[in-house]
């Protein structure tokens, strides 16, 4: 082998040398990019959560509770109501909140607490409500219980409501 040769096989063993770092270097990035990712602060979403539900009751104070469940629901959200099937979509559950508004009952609830999964992307929240009559009787405080699903602008939908 001569010296043009040699130099020339020198040559190719760096761009080959040259080439794997280049592809470490994408492999680094991609996978950094896929598993590197920060993942999203729990207890921020916790609070957010409980402060959609608290949002969620003030709106039904001030407008009403068929306009709160408008703006909070999914539109596959489910209502558990005792001695009910269940009223699923939103379209049923608006049905039924608008006949409880038309007898003029007012419903009230207090979130106490709230907890997210694990992956983040759903939640509970649980408290207690009562409802209050036309005659301003209100009837005993309830515990319910309703399940959130984060959405992708990191919004809460509620998608079951559960009353106990």
């Amino acid at each position: 082998m001569n010296e043009i040769e040699k130099v020339s096989a020198f040559d190719q063993n760096i761009m080959l040398y040259l080439l794997l770092l280049v592809l470490m270097g994408v492999v680094v990035v991609l996978f950094q990019s896929c598993y590197g990712q920060k993942k999203p602060d729990k207890e921020k979403l916790r609070q957010a959560l409980i402060d959609t539900d608290r949002a969620f009751a003030a709106l039904a104070q001030t407008e009403s509770y068929k306009q709160a469940f408008i703006q909070h629901a999914a539109d596959n959200a489910v209502l558990l109501r005792p001695n009910s099937l269940p009223l699923e979509g939103k379209e049923a559950a608006e049905q039924w909140i608008q006949g409880l508004e038309n007898n003029q009952n007012v419903i009230t609830w207090t979130p106490r607490t709230a907890e997210v999964a694990q992956m983040v992307d759903i939640g509970y929240t649980y408290g207690t409500y009562f409802i209050t009559g036309a005659n301003g009787n209100k009837s005993q405080e309830t515990p319910y219980v309703a399940i959130w699903k984060r959405q992708n602008d990191n919004t809460w939908q509620r998608i079951v409501d559960a009353e106990m």
